[in-house]
Protein backbone atom coordinates (compact mmCIF):
# COMPACT_ATOMS: atom_id res chain seq x y z
CA UNK A 1 0.00 0.00 0.00
CA UNK A 2 2.96 2.52 0.89
CA UNK A 3 4.66 2.03 -2.68
CA UNK A 4 1.67 2.56 -4.71
CA UNK A 5 1.05 5.63 -2.64
CA UNK A 6 4.62 6.96 -3.58
CA UNK A 7 4.20 5.82 -7.05
CA UNK A 8 0.96 8.02 -7.49
CA UNK A 9 2.81 11.01 -5.10
CA UNK A 10 5.36 10.64 -7.99
CA UNK A 11 3.11 10.40 -11.01
CA UNK A 12 1.38 13.40 -9.54
CA UNK A 13 4.72 15.28 -8.93
CA UNK A 14 6.31 14.62 -12.75
CA UNK A 15 3.06 15.86 -14.17
CA UNK A 16 2.88 19.17 -12.37
CA UNK A 17 6.14 20.02 -13.01
CA UNK A 18 5.16 19.11 -16.78
CA UNK A 19 2.65 21.41 -17.16
CA UNK A 20 4.13 23.98 -15.05
CA UNK A 21 6.99 24.05 -17.88
CA UNK A 22 4.54 23.74 -20.88
CA UNK A 23 2.48 26.97 -19.94
CA UNK A 24 3.99 30.01 -19.67
CA UNK A 25 3.80 31.95 -17.02
CA UNK A 26 1.82 35.14 -16.14
CA UNK A 27 4.21 37.02 -15.85
CA UNK A 28 4.96 36.32 -19.37
CA UNK A 29 1.28 36.41 -20.68
CA UNK A 30 1.13 39.77 -19.36
CA UNK A 31 4.01 41.27 -20.71
CA UNK A 32 3.14 39.70 -24.22
CA UNK A 33 -0.09 41.30 -23.89
CA UNK A 34 0.94 44.92 -22.99
CA UNK A 35 2.36 46.69 -26.15
CA UNK A 36 5.05 49.04 -24.60
CA UNK A 37 6.18 52.07 -26.64
CA UNK A 38 8.92 54.86 -26.22
CA UNK A 39 6.89 57.61 -24.28
CA UNK A 40 6.50 61.02 -26.13
CA UNK A 41 6.06 59.26 -29.45
CA UNK A 42 3.33 59.33 -31.77
CA UNK A 43 1.23 57.35 -34.21
CA UNK A 44 -2.07 57.29 -36.22
CA UNK A 45 -4.77 54.48 -35.53
CA UNK A 46 -8.14 53.65 -36.77
CA UNK A 47 -7.03 54.47 -40.53
CA UNK A 48 -9.56 54.04 -43.46
CA UNK A 49 -7.89 55.12 -46.88
CA UNK A 50 -5.71 58.30 -46.43
CA UNK A 51 -7.94 59.15 -43.37
CA UNK A 52 -7.08 58.13 -39.72
CA UNK A 53 -9.45 58.65 -37.15
CA UNK A 54 -7.68 58.76 -34.13
CA UNK A 55 -3.88 59.65 -32.99
CA UNK A 56 -2.42 57.77 -30.39
CA UNK A 57 0.41 59.08 -27.66
CA UNK A 58 3.27 57.23 -25.53
CA UNK A 59 2.49 58.07 -22.05
CA UNK A 60 5.44 58.03 -19.60
CA UNK A 61 4.17 54.62 -17.86
CA UNK A 62 4.93 53.33 -21.62
CA UNK A 63 1.61 52.38 -22.76
CA UNK A 64 -0.44 53.99 -25.68
CA UNK A 65 -3.24 56.33 -24.78
CA UNK A 66 -5.89 57.87 -27.37
CA UNK A 67 -5.62 60.85 -28.71
CA UNK A 68 -8.40 63.62 -29.49
CA UNK A 69 -7.78 64.34 -33.08
CA UNK A 70 -7.38 62.39 -36.19
CA UNK A 71 -5.03 63.63 -39.22
CA UNK A 72 -5.19 62.70 -43.34
CA UNK A 73 -2.08 61.68 -45.08
CA UNK A 74 0.48 63.14 -46.25
CA UNK A 75 0.03 64.54 -42.63
CA UNK A 76 -0.25 61.61 -40.64
CA UNK A 77 2.24 60.40 -37.90
CA UNK A 78 3.74 56.62 -38.81
CA UNK A 79 0.35 54.46 -38.47
CA UNK A 80 0.42 52.18 -35.53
Amino acid sequence: MLKSIAKLVLAASVAATAVSMASPSFAAKKAKKAASCVPLSWCAAKCSGNVCATGMWCGADGKWHQGVTGCVEPFCTPKC
